[in-house]
């Protein structure tokens, strides 16, 4: 890469990563990245553009640097841009990264994950510290149903991105796996729901209460 940069290539970040699909020599490259504005519509149009030339370099820098891309191609480009982070809605609960740290699990836990805080910089670091503290896949925690109902509005289930979480919570509950199951998860509740999604952890919160002795 950095004989690359030598060389005048303006290749975009400091990585290049690629996962092997099914069948014989062909990859999946996740590798360009911009900045921008994610809610601005304009911002979002130049960066469709900017994202095709990251293409054409990342693809240069594959073909010349890469040691068994020599004759590699382009066969298909993604239609829509990918959104790591966008608006956050407000919840009945707010998941954090001390969630992921401390590998949370709750009474009303529906989903459980295991990828780590994931925030991605133009330069790509990593240290002892971050890397301890937050390792992936060792043991699971959970995103509360809470999380996945606005506080603000009557029967809005959220989920995904948008989920109600901090900045670094989000980062490490945004990925595929994790936004599906949230997705289940919303739509079991919808069809549990005789009312609204507040029912449920009104419902949920006295049930517990009288499992303990409660009156």
């Amino acid at each position: 890469m950095r004989k690359a940069k030598e060389d005048g290539l303006n290749y975009p970040v400091d990585y290049f990563f690629f996962n092997q699909l099914p069948g014989t020599g062909r990859v999946t490259v996740n590798t360009t990245h911009v900045w921008v504005k994610t809610t601005d519509d304009f911002e979002i149009s130049k960066a469709l553009k900017d994202l095709h030339k990251q293409v054409e370099t990342v693809y240069t820098f594959a073909k010349r640097y890469v040691p068994g891309f020599e004759n590699c191609y382009v066969e298909k480009i993604a239609t829509y841009l990918g959104v790591r982070e966008s608006r956050r809605i407000r919840g009945l609960y707010t998941f954090s990264e001390d969630d992921v740290i401390r590998k949370s699990r709750f009474e009303d836990g529906v989903v459980k994950a295991v990828y780590g805080i994931d925030v991605h910089k133009k330069i790509q670091t990593s240290n002892s510290k971050n890397t301890s503290e937050v390792p992936r896949y060792e043991d699971y925690y959970e995103i509360p149903l809470r999380s996945l109902i606005s506080k603000d509005f009557v029967n809005l289930g959220i989920v995904g991105r948008n989920f109600s979480g901090t900045f670094l919570g989000q980062s490490a509950a945004r990925i595929m796996a994790t936004c599906t199951d949230m997705g289940e998860a919303i739509g079991r509740a919808a069809g549990m729901v005789n009312t609204s999604f507040h029912e449920i952890i009104r419902s949920r919160m006295l049930d517990n209460e009288k499992g303990r002795g409660s009156e």
